[in-house]
């Protein structure tokens, strides 16, 4: 908070070479439920309007080889009921993470990158 405005959400956006889909990495506070839970929400609202978001590799972590990274030192600068993520997004392609389909590899293409932002930006409005 700077006295004109107040941060509620600071998200990284970052491409992946290895793994497929997208997924989040956020910050981990084990101690402290309530914000652990404000935390989670996104991502389980993310999977539920995205076929390429996969909750099984989103990770919330604390690990001291990644306090470096923007989420990390967001949240520890921004008020405590500020969010902070990152978002990576593979280079190649997805399956989908639909429960039971067998789906089959899809490349991403220009298209399918706008669709990430438009599902992300429907689980945040939710």
């Amino acid at each position: 908070r700077n006295g004109h405005m107040e941060v509620i959400m600071y998200l990284d956006l970052h491409a992946h070479s290895t793994r497929l889909g997208a997924f989040m990495y956020g910050n981990c506070f084990a101690k402290d439920e309530k914000r652990c839970e404000r935390q989670l929400a996104l991502p389980f609202l993310f999977a539920e309007e995205a076929e390429d978001f996969s909750l099984d590799s989103t990770n919330l972590n604390t690990d001291s080889y990644k306090s470096g990274t923007g989420r990390r030192a967001m949240g520890g600068s921004l008020a405590t009921s500020c969010l902070c993520y990152t978002l990576q997004v593979s280079f190649a392609g997805y399956k989908s993470n639909r429960r039971g389909a067998k789906a089959p590899f899809v490349a991403y293409t220009a298209e399918l990158y706008q669709r990430i932002g438009q599902n992300l930006a429907k689980a945040i409005l939710r």
